[in-house]
């Protein structure tokens, strides 16, 4: 078992550089920092943040009878591994062993055609859904004219789409910008269209299950620290 006071020296330093890091990302850009933090280097340097976040909740053993301080530490594991399984080397992990959701891709559809098939990102490799998309319709509007010299204005693009499983239709929806379509564990959100609008369009498909388990784990990170800084106050109050 590591010394405490290594395991705290070696969590702050790496504390400090995420968050260094960061701010560098900030400024290059977001597909760039992407590429980085799905890097192999970031691979070792989130497992090893994990792995000292779980060395110091079992050497610290009064942290499992303080139910805000494990409820904290456990939240900030979550949180590292939901962004961990948002990156290349998860999905080439899951690949391997057969398991797992395909975590991020696009599907190219024309009006009345319906297709499983995705292309997944950063490669382009073709994966097949569990079920298809039908794209029923496709049609944009526009903000009315104060009178008819004025260009017309786009108001929103709209994909009217089925989800289909068998010979089934199970779900409905209009997809808009800022309005994705959730299903079975993935958003479908608008992405592009061609030139001659309408033509076909291109949905862009991200799996939920790294922003769910990233969500629990600040959920038992704002647990904790409301229990730290305002219950135990309040119960040390009164009594």
């Amino acid at each position: 078992m590591l010394n405490k006071n290594i395991i705290l020296t070696i969590s702050f330093t790496l504390i400090i550089a995420l968050i260094i890091l960061c701010v560098i990302g900030a400024f290059l850009g977001a597909e760039p920092t992407e590429r980085a933090f799905s890097s192999v280097p970031f691979a070792v340097f989130w497992t090893g943040f994990i792995s000292l976040l779980l060395a110091g909740i079992f050497s610290f053993r009064n942290i499992f009878t303080n139910p805000a301080m494990f409820a904290m530490h456990f939240g900030f594991a979550l949180v590292i591994l939901g962004s961990m399984s948002e990156t290349e080397n998860y999905s080439a992990i899951t690949d391997r062993f057969g398991i797992g959701k395909i975590n991020r891709g696009k599907i190219i559809l024309f009006e009345g055609q319906s297709t499983n098939l995705i292309r997944t990102e950063p490669y382009g490799v073709p994966k097949t859904l569990p079920f298809s998309v039908k794209l029923n319709n496709f049609r944009v509007e526009y903000y009315p004219k104060q009178n008819p010299e004025e260009p017309n204005l786009v108001k929103g693009y709209f994909s009217d789409v089925e989800i289909i499983e068998g010979a089934n239709v199970v779900k409905t929806a209009s997809i808009e910008i800022n309005k994705p379509l959730h299903y079975a564990g993935y958003h479908f959100y608008q992405f592009s269209l061609d030139e001659n609008l309408g033509r076909y369009i291109i949905l862009e498909i991200i799996s939920d299950t790294g922003v769910i388990i990233v969500y629990a784990g600040f959920a038992f990170v704002c647990f904790g620290t409301f229990w730290h800084f305002w219950f135990e106050r309040l119960a040390k109050k009164r009594y």
